[in-house]
């Protein structure tokens, strides 16, 4: 899409970001010196889950039970994306900057078994 992008709109577009929703990628870059490119933005929620869904309902749909609701996945949370910085006057990027904020982890729930 990038490269389409400066092909067809060179001047008129100057970001292409793309998300999964899963795992951040470190290809964040400026191409032909004009437009701000990453694959994948990342993921916005829980990191005590299954790609931000709660793990419960992931496992079950893996093992081929019957089919739950995605719920999304509570504590620990992180949000992921970047900035891109502009040159308005030249209609250019000139930086992007990926980013990944993050709570302190949760401490892991007791375990009820006996040693």
């Amino acid at each position: 899409m990038t490269w389409h992008c400066l092909e067809r709109w060179s001047g008129n577009v100057v970001g292409v970001v793309g998300t999964h929703t899963h795992v951040q990628t470190s290809d964040a870059r400026i191409v032909e010196g004009r437009l701000a490119a990453m694959t994948d933005l990342g993921m916005c929620g829980g990191r005590r889950g299954v790609i931000g869904f709660d793990t419960r309902a992931s496992i079950d749909r893996f093992l081929g039970r019957r089919p739950t609701p995605l719920d999304v996945a509570s504590g620990d949370p992180v949000a992921e994306g970047c900035v891109i910085t502009i040159d308005a006057g030249e209609r250019r990027a000139v930086g992007i900057e990926p980013f990944r904020i993050e709570a302190p982890p949760s401490p892991p729930a007791p375990s009820s078994r006996t040693l």
